[in-house]
């Protein structure tokens, strides 16, 4: 019997990528600075265009004017934001309040110290430092976390009771005690629930957002507006592509094709930003109004995935991930990543009822509970969580283990 090789032809299926569709991809995963470093990469030998990058301002709508390059360090950023103030600000004391800030954003001394060191008045210290708790993001000069939180109140109906709630009772809420605050307060569990979800919502750390030799810059891609029709996502401009006009017709006809090739592809490259620019706010808006309540304090965050968004803007689920991927946005003065607007479902129940559930069981323990006790509770309610899940979700809500909720139970009882 011989043998013998033959050559049997077979159907395969490939798709190959073109390099526009790969470089559309690249840019959609890119964040700010990424996107910024890429295209200076890609125009250093295309002399018909340039990336300018923007640097004097913030946000833009109909142009590309207005864009703020990154964040310098706390004194730096707030001293530029004081000089803008309508008012009259002390610049000296404000310079030497700001130096004395800790990474947190908190005076690291007395405002009696610090008087004596300027050679200035309690009052003059107190006026500039009460000047840079209003600027955003507001509590920066804050003495206390008490101080920092009310610096960020808004004035509405809630602001009176929000004050108690902060300057009295802080650490009754961290311990989980929402039925004694209620009492304290002459209100409604529920109203002292909706109430501490809004301070959860302020920022205990106002300066962490700025840059120093130990924390990466981070910028925003996208602004959340609220405005008359509602939130609005807004692109934050960085970059634009500058392609120049060349007159090619007293050049050969190889110089012309060479002019004609480097056109086309800074072009590409513009319209890909484009694409990434449209993509992205595409995205974020959908998620802003899943989660408008959730971004106005009122409500939690509702269930929201990458496939709910991707039935919705007719993407594939990996491009939206890669188009959030290391993304964030701003809101009220607070920057915040935009994977934040995403909520997984837990056997139809959000983060948050899980949340809730687990609160609600720790108020109406007479006996602590433990972690696995909740979690066995849980799942006779319909609700699957893990163990670790509800330790990890305790520890969130500054809820104590169950050996010290005894303890707290028993000396209840003594009384």
């Amino acid at each position: 019997m011989q043998l013998k090789q033959t050559a049997l032809p077979t159907l395969k299926q490939t798709m190959n990528l073109s390099f526009g569709m790969r470089q559309s991809l690249q840019i959609l995963m890119m964040n700010r600075m990424e996107l910024c470093a890429y295209a200076e990469e890609q125009l250093q030998e295309n002399p018909t265009a340039e990336a300018e990058l923007l640097a004097d301002g913030y946000a833009s709508y109909d142009d590309f004017s207005n864009v703020e390059a990154g964040i310098g360090s706390l004194q730096e950023e707030m001293m530029s934001r004081i000089r803008l103030l309508d008012h009259h600000c002390d610049l000296d004391i404000a310079a030497g309040l700001l130096e004395n800030c800790d990474a947190r954003g908190y005076l690291k001394v007395s405002e009696h110290e610090l008087a004596d060191y300027l050679h200035v008045s309690i009052r003059s210290v107190r006026t500039t430092r009460d000047q840079i708790r209003s600027i955003d993001p507001k509590g920066i000069t804050s003495l206390t976390l008490e101080e920092c939180l009310l610096s960020q109140l808004e004035h509405d109906k809630d602001e009176q009771m929000l004050k108690k709630l902060i300057q009295n009772h802080l650490r009754d809420l961290a311990s989980g005690r929402i039925n004694k605050t209620a009492d304290a307060l002459h209100t409604t569990v529920e109203d002292v629930q909706r109430l501490f979800a809004r301070v959860q919502k302020l920022n205990p750390m106002p300066g962490i957002q700025f840059g120093n030799e130990h924390t990466p810059y981070i910028r925003p891609d996208i602004e959340i507006l609220n405005s008359e029709d509602g939130l609005q996502a807004v692109p934050i401009r960085y970059l634009r592509i500058v392609i120049h006009n060349f007159d090619s017709s007293n050049t050969s006809a190889e110089d012309a094709a060479f002019i004609k090739t480097k056109v086309q592809q800074a072009r590409n490259l513009q319209q890909c930003i484009q694409l990434r620019e449209k993509t992205l706010s595409d995205i974020i808006q959908i998620m802003i109004e899943v989660q408008a309540d959730y971004l106005l304090g009122t409500a939690p965050r509702n269930v929201l995935s990458l496939t709910d968004l991707s039935s919705s803007l007719n993407l594939h689920p990996s491009t939206i991930s890669r188009a959030i991927h290391d993304k964030y946005y701003e809101f009220n003065g607070n920057i915040r990543p935009v994977k934040g607007l995403l909520c997984r479902s837990m056997n139809s129940h959000s983060r948050d009822d899980v949340k809730e559930a687990v609160l609600n069981l720790i108020q109406e323990e007479t006996a602590a509970l433990s972690d696995q006790e909740i979690s066995n509770l849980l799942k006779e309610r319909g609700i699957s969580c893990s163990r670790r899940t509800i330790a990890k979700y305790r520890s969130e809500m500054c809820l104590k283990p169950s050996h010290s909720r005894n303890a707290s139970l028993h000396m209840q009882k003594k009384k």
